[in-house]
């Protein structure tokens, strides 16, 4: 009886309405869906490419490659490097990219070493034929290996400095390994320190900013910013200018302090996003600052990215482009790798885009739930490079935006990439560093 009233009551019920209308992807921005007055009948916004002239500096030869992007102010300028180029050698670093941790420092060459951070805080210093020199596991006693990801490495004077997600900064003889202090801090460092004239700065997940001494350790200040959500793993680096360390908060707050005390000189707010989007949410910097003769850039991961005046913070413009990495200022213009996966070259003067090439961005496209991850650009041998985690190292014409060539990474990129002596270097998603000429 009880079988007949549900079928009887199934046969009953009402079809679901079919509403009329477009469909659009769950992930497809709303600025591109949404009807208003200004746009009845909205589209993806459509990018004219053109080919714009542009002076690119002189190449130079680099000895060194001591933080990020080559330097404290992570402006690496246009480096030497072959056309043509050809993995020299791999060399295992330690553990990989795994489902709880991840790489998320950058090779730092000097001293005529190669040092690298794997995703389980394990340190590695390889020769320049890929030979390992010496290893040290950064992981407190009380802690367990994979209980933390995260952090970076930066070099001065013959010293190796480390941040952990365990929430340490510790300094190392750089030839050795060997622990010269720790200090412990309150919370993850998961970003690279920056390490300027006796001070190492460092950005912590609870938006502080510490500055210790390089002697010995000991906190010299601190510069709290906002509280604020969900942050990215890895964070940016705090990048220096002039008598100014700029100071990059998961707040969304790009702070410039005086380097000797960490008095507020000025901010501002990197904020913006696409509309629809999930990860909109998140403010976190995800952009390093480049610090320029005038300007700051930086940027987040949500589709903003802003050039402020180096003197005051007065926001010069803002571009509707986010990045994961820093950006190149090149002359008349800024290049970058986008939070939408496409290398893009903007307008210096007014952030406005003059081209934009798509990368691989979806392993699968249908269901687009990975996607690949791009490092760079940087400039070198006059084309711009930019490794890719989908196991390609590309080089296109800063020119036009065209691909030159694609070279292998096996396992895929898992780093920016670092060149000296004509040599550039990455890690890959295996934990393995890679060289190629």
């Amino acid at each position: 009886m009880t079988l007949a009233a549900g079928l009887l009551l199934s046969s009953c019920a009402k079809k679901e309405e079919i509403l009329p209308g477009q469909r659009f992807d769950v992930r497809t921005p709303l600025s591109e869906t949404l009807q208003n007055s200004d746009t009845p009948a909205p589209v993806a916004e459509v990018i004219v490419n053109r080919v714009a002239k542009i002076k690119l500096p002189k190449e130079v030869n680099v000895s060194s490659w001591t933080h990020l992007n080559g330097g404290p102010e992570h402006r690496p300028g246009n480096l030497r490097l072959s056309r043509d180029l050809t993995r020299l050698w791999s060399a295992n670093i330690g553990a990989g990219n795994q489902r709880k941790s991840r790489i998320t420092s950058n090779p730092i060459i000097a001293g005529g070493l190669i040092y690298t951070l794997d995703s389980q805080s394990r340190v590695m210093a390889t020769s320049p034929i890929g030979s390992a020199t010496w290893v040290r596991d950064l992981t407190p006693a009380s802690d367990k290996t994979d209980e933390a990801s995260g952090g970076g490495l930066a070099y001065a004077k013959g010293i190796l400095y480390a941040t952990t997600g365990f929430g340490e900064v510790t300094a190392m003889e750089a030839d050795t390994g060997a622990v010269r202090w720790v200090q412990k801090l309150d919370a993850p460092v998961v970003a690279a320190p920056t390490v300027y004239k006796g001070r190492v700065y460092v950005v912590s997940r609870d938006n502080r900013a510490w500055s210790l001494k390089t002697k010995n350790g000991r906190i010299d200040w601190q510069q709290q910013s906002s509280t604020a959500g969900a942050g990215l793993m890895g964070g940016a680096s705090p990048a220096i200018s002039g008598k100014n360390v700029i100071l990059p908060f998961s707040s969304g707050e790009m702070v410039a302090a005086l380097l000797r005390n960490g008095l507020r000189v000025w901010s501002v707010a990197v904020s913006g996003a696409r509309p629809g989007l999930a990860r909109s949410n998140i403010g976190d910097i995800s952009s390093d600052p480049v610090v320029t003769r005038s300007r700051v850039y930086a940027g987040n991961q949500s589709g903003r990215v802003t050039a402020v005046s180096r003197k005051d913070g007065a926001r010069l413009w803002t571009s509707n482009e986010g990045s994961y990495t820093p950006v190149l200022p090149v002359g008349n213009s800024v290049f970058l790798v986008s939070d939408t996966a496409r290398l893009v070259r903007l307008d210096a003067s007014d952030g406005k885009v003059i081209w934009s090439m798509a990368l691989p961005e979806y392993k699968k496209d249908k269901t687009r739930l990975d996607s690949y991850v791009h490092y760079g650009p940087i400039l070198a041998g006059g084309r711009l490079i930019v490794a890719s985690s989908d196991g390609g190292l590309r080089s296109f014409d800063p020119k036009s935006g065209e691909l030159l060539s694609i070279v292998d990474i096996p396992s895929g990129a898992a780093s920016q990439p670092a060149i000296v002596d004509g040599v550039l270097y990455v890690l890959s998603q295996n934990g393995q560093l890679n060289a190629y000429r």
